[in-house]
Parts: structure tokens; sequence; C-alpha cells
């Protein structure tokens, strides 16, 4: 597509929502309602929606026939705004046709989408973009393959976080019968950027240390030149049938700029009231545990999630996502991103146990659980420092992190 047509496109479709601006709404595959935007916001149920929790689109909006109407765009749909390096992306590219509104972006990801919630325009029709390899993924060296990659996928990308990343929608052709198959229908990309040099091998350690630890982590790689984080999908299952996936931030009735406000007790409270159940609890300060002993600054409530396959189903803690040591970039506080025990001050072991007692888990389990974390940040760190990539790093990221966790 030449720049001039691009432009064009982009006009049309801006114009179709500016003439138009209501979004059909869908829960996994089923019709749920219309989104639409006048004076504000107001979402509307489809009748056939009674009685059928797995139309519901959110835990926060259950179904009634009364529209719910809101002066911003409701959480869950607004969870997955692009944002940072991915939104000015795509307002540059779109320049010409005037800033993207919400449901632009929302009408843009059709089917890529983070969650159980997709959204359709009646007037827009977009071609699926066609798929990479995880082998492309994880062994192009050229460095302007993400580039490439952003000027492929980032449309229809929506997701959150300052970091450049895009959803790939990818397939896997095996040698030996040279068929491709599904094994993961999608994955979320992530270049290090100029900002934080050796963020994707930091990215990469942290979660390398929840996998050790036994946390519920989806799987995730790390490329040859060590400038890609390529993590799979948790909000899919086996089959790529969509799941229910909402934010903390959400859940607490935040928008996307409110999610530095609040406490990791408030994010325990929520799981109490969601999952209701000892499981939940441990498998959530197991989480935030991770996060205070790798130093990550950064947890804040957009960072922890709960999933699930409908409303009235199961609801659990999701997996570990997006976790890494922001105490070794200077420009960065070195203090949690929320307030625990009152303080945003990094917890000693001691201060983590008692947090853990105060929502139900036994002292014995945290105990366990934070010497378990520990174990992996040294079994991993020793594994990691024979691996090429981080040898060759010049940014000399484990070391750093080691500085920081180990003095």
């Amino acid at each position: 597509m030449t720049e001039t047509s691009s432009a064009d496109w982009y006009s049309h479709v801006s114009g179709l929502i500016k003439r138009r601006p209501q979004l059909n709404v869908y829960s996994s595959a089923d019709y749920a309602g219309v989104l639409a935007k006048e004076s504000v916001y107001a979402f509307t149920y489809d009748v056939n929606a009674h009685s059928n929790k797995a139309r519901e689109v959110s835990l926060g909006l259950p179904f009634r026939t009364r529209s719910y109407a809101s002066g911003d765009l409701f959480g869950v749909f607004s969870m997955n705004e692009p944002e940072g390096y991915l939104r000015l992306y795509i307002e540059d590219a779109m320049s010409r046709a005037g800033i993207p509104n919400k449901l632009l972006f929302l009408a843009l990801s059709q089917g890529l989408q983070v969650g159980r919630v997709s959204y359709e325009h009646p007037e827009l029709d977009l071609a699926p973009p066609s798929p990479e390899t995880i082998e492309q993924l994880l062994h192009e060296q050229d460095q302007s393959y993400f580039g490439r990659l952003m000027a492929k996928y980032a449309l229809r990308s929506s997701l959150s976080g300052a970091q450049p990343k895009i959803i790939v929608p990818t397939h896997v052709t095996t040698e030996r019968t040279n068929k491709t198959s599904l094994l993961t229908p999608s994955v979320i990309v992530k270049e290090a950027g100029k900002e934080f040099p050796g963020l994707s091998l930091n990215e990469y350690f942290c979660m390398s240390v929840a996998r050790e630890a036994n946390l519920n982590v989806p799987r995730f790689w790390l490329s040859d030149d060590a400038t890609r984080f390529i993590v799979e999908r948790f909000d899919r299952d086996p089959s790529g049938k969509p799941l229910g996936f909402e934010d903390m931030a959400v859940l607490a009735g935040l928008n996307a700029s409110q999610k530095y406000l609040g406490s990791y007790e408030s994010i325990m409270r929520i799981v109490n009231t969601y999952c209701a159940n000892e499981a939940a609890n441990q498998a959530m300060f197991e989480r935030i545990a991770l996060s205070a002993l790798l130093k990550d600054g950064d947890a804040h409530l957009k960072n922890f999630g709960l999933v699930y396959e409908d409303p009235g189903s199961a609801i659990l803690p999701s997996p570990v996502y997006d976790v890494v040591c922001t105490a070794i970039y200077p420009d960065l506080d070195r203090e949690l991103a929320l307030k625990m025990n009152k303080t945003h001050t990094f917890p000693s072991t001691d201060n983590l146990i008692k947090f853990a007692e105060k929502f139900g888990v036994q002292q014995e389990f945290a105990c366990e659980a934070t010497n378990r974390i520990e174990r992996a940040i040294d079994l991993v760190s020793e594994q990691l420092s024979q691996d090429t990539r981080f040898k060759k790093d010049p940014n000399k990221t484990l070391t750093r992190i080691l500085t920081i966790l180990r003095p």
C-alpha cells in the first residue's frame, strides 16, 4: 500500500466511525450488544443476552435491559486502548485523518484484541493480516524487522503499556510434514527500544525466574539477537478460543491513567471478591511476591488480572506477565508501584509474609513461596550466565540485575 493510498484508507475508515459512531460487540463468538458514542458512551445489551452469562462482556457489567452510560469509555472496553509507543505510531500513521477516536481503535482490532470481547463496525470489513512463523520472530536479525512488523500489525494491536509491542498472528510449519499447524494462533512481540537498554533480556530473565519457581506462566521466547521478547497469549485456550481477561484497574473501577492508585492489599481484596478460594489467594500472593523480590517497580494495577471462560464460570488469577527488574534503570524510582502496608518501600521477606497472612495465606506457604522464588533467582542467574545472548549483551543486563538483587 503506497503512502497516498494508506492515507486515503485511513481517512475512509475514520470517516466511517465519525458518520456512524457505534460498534457491534461480541462476547467470544456471541453477539452481546451495541456500543455507541453520542454525548456519552452507551452500551446496550441485546435482549437475547438475558439469562446468558456467556454473553456478558464483563464481570462489572452484568446483563440489564437499561443501557449503561458513561462520560468515558467503559473499563473493559478501554482496557486495551493502545498506549505509549504503539499509540503514537498509530496516531502518526493516521495523522492525515485526524486523531483517532476510541471507537476507531476498537474497530481496528477485529479479533486480535486481548480478552473475549471483540468489536465490529457494520461498514468496516478488514482482511486478516498474513501470519508470521515463530521461527521468523526468533531468528530474523535484520535491524529493520520490527519496523516491518509494526507497519504490518500495529493498527490491529490493541495493547496497553509504554514499550514497543504488537500482536502478531503466527503459525508453525513442521519440517517433518511441511504442513502448517496453529500451535500458537498469535503472540505478543515486544522490542527493547532505546529508552530501557536490555529490556528484552531483563523480561526474559524475570519470566524465567517465574517459570523456575513454578508460577503459572505462558510460553515465552527471546530472539537470537536478544532484541525481541515474545510471549504466548494466555487469553486463548488451546483451541484458540478467546478467554475473558480483566486487569485490576478495570476490576477496581479505574481507568488506565489511574493504574498507580490503590495498593497490593486492594488487589488481594479483589481476588477475594471474585475468586473466594485459598488457591487463588496463594497464586496472587506468589505473583506479588515475585515482583517485590525482583525489584519490579512497575507492577501496577494493569499488570495483574483475572481470567475466565465466561463471567459465570470459574474465575482465576491470570498467568504472570509484564514483570521486569526496573531497579536497574537509574531514571526510574526504586520503589513499589503501589503501596504495601501503606508504603512504597520494597518489603523485606518478613513483611511479605505478614502481608500474606492478612489475606488468609498461611505463613508456611508464604515462607515456602518466597524461598522458592529466591532459589529460582539464583538458579536462573547461573543458567543464563552461560547463555550466549546474555554473554554478548553490551549492556551487561544480567550483571546489573544481580548487583541489585544480590549486592
